[in-house]
């Protein structure tokens, strides 16, 4: 084909467009000052798009002229031409904001912000500790006051029957380890005297001894209720003769060997009689019952014991 198609339409358009070129300067002198390159940047953008908006306008100009398939062809360019000047103005952008806007001056919070001085640490450090140290000595007196209220409880033991009770046939045997400090007897311990007459208890030299019982009956042995008097009646309001720790035993005859029932502490901050569970023997009963004092609350000379019973079944 020529230069018209069937109908007579010219297929090549000479229209002529002046296409415009504006070059910067070369060696601009360059100014330290702020305002006048954020100015000049500015107003090589606005050049730019006004260029670029006029370079479109004359595209969409000239493609009047041509036939479907240049029409397709200016469209694809255009398109890329588009994404292509978009990308250059980011690039102009990018310079003036970063110049005004200072990422190092953006204030970050360190890890010595979060640490207190040493002076207000120490502070709440000591404060805190005192805080606890108060609310362990609170503990620690209702803890004693639970256990005498523990302690008076256990007195149910009164309603038990007692297997060492002299009047129902208990008896001490005074053949085994029995050393006399006064004129008060052994027997006294199992008398049942409740509660005790202050001074008419049973004495022996030191603070180590034991008594050997005999019960009224031949059972298993479940409690052992250890008695003495008050503090308070004493003048100097303590009892340094008072039984600490004492073990009991527990023998089928006087030819088998004793049976650990166990040891335990009499308190004398508590109750003036105290109950103690022992270790439980089912398929043992006991006849006879060893109550060996180890130590009192510091009398040197002797210790005295007031009453001991024992529980159980038959």
């Amino acid at each position: 084909m020529g230069y018209y198609d069937k109908d007579g339409n010219p297929t090549i358009c000479y229209r002529d467009s002046v296409s415009r070129v504006d070059k910067r300067r070369q060696n601009r002198a360059i100014t330290s000052d702020t305002s006048d390159r954020t100015d000049r940047d500015s107003y090589d953008i606005k050049r730019f798009l006004n260029y670029l908006k006029e370079s479109i306008s004359e595209s969409s100009s000239s493609g009047s002229c041509m036939s479907s398939n240049s029409k397709d062809t200016v469209i694809t360019y255009k398109t890329k031409w588009l994404i292509f000047s978009s990308l250059v103005v980011l690039a102009l952008m990018l310079p003036v904001i970063s110049y005004h806007v200072d990422i190092n001056s953006i204030e970050r919070p360190t890890s010595y912000d979060l640490v207190p001085t040493s002076p207000v640490c120490h502070k709440c450090t000591n404060q805190s500790f005192g805080n606890v140290m108060m609310r362990i000595q609170k503990l620690q007196t209702e803890l004693h006051y639970l256990k005498e209220i523990l302690n008076y409880q256990l007195t149910d033991a009164n309603f038990w029957t007692n297997f060492a009770l002299e009047s129902d046939g208990a008896k001490v045997d005074k053949k085994v380890g029995i050393q006399l400090f006064s004129k008060v007897v052994p027997a006294a311990v199992i008398g049942g005297q409740h509660p005790p007459i202050p001074g008419n208890c049973w004495s022996f030299p030191g603070s180590h001894g034991n008594l050997f019982i005999e019960l009224s009956h031949t059972i298993t042995v479940s409690h052992v209720t250890l008695d003495h008097v008050l503090k308070s009646v004493s003048p100097n309001d303590t009892i340094p003769s008072a039984p600490r720790h004492f073990t009991v035993y527990g023998l089928q005859s006087l030819d088998d060997k004793a049976v650990h029932l166990g040891k335990f502490m009499y308190d004398l901050e508590g109750n003036p009689s105290q109950t103690f569970a022992v270790k439980v023997h089912d398929s043992i009963h006991f006849k006879y019952i060893d109550l060996q004092i180890e130590s009192n609350y510091g009398h040197a000379d002797y210790t005295c014991l007031y009453g001991f019973r024992v529980h159980g079944r038959i």
